[in-house]
């Protein structure tokens, strides 16, 4: 779902003059949904989390 916002900031940043703050938007929520990526895997790839 992060992504789908991201997208629609990109475009809005790209047709509107007065962008800046879509532009911070877009930057946070590209780097949050990263983190939040990041932190999943960390946690589906810990050992106590393998049930061999």
């Amino acid at each position: 779902m992060p992504t789908n916002f991201a997208k629609l900031l990109a475009s809005d940043a790209a047709m509107v003059r007065d962008s800046d703050r879509h532009a911070w938007a877009l930057h946070f929520l590209q780097d949050m949904s990263k983190a939040i990526i990041d932190d999943v895997v960390k946690v589906l790839e810990a050992p106590c989390n393998n049930r061999a």
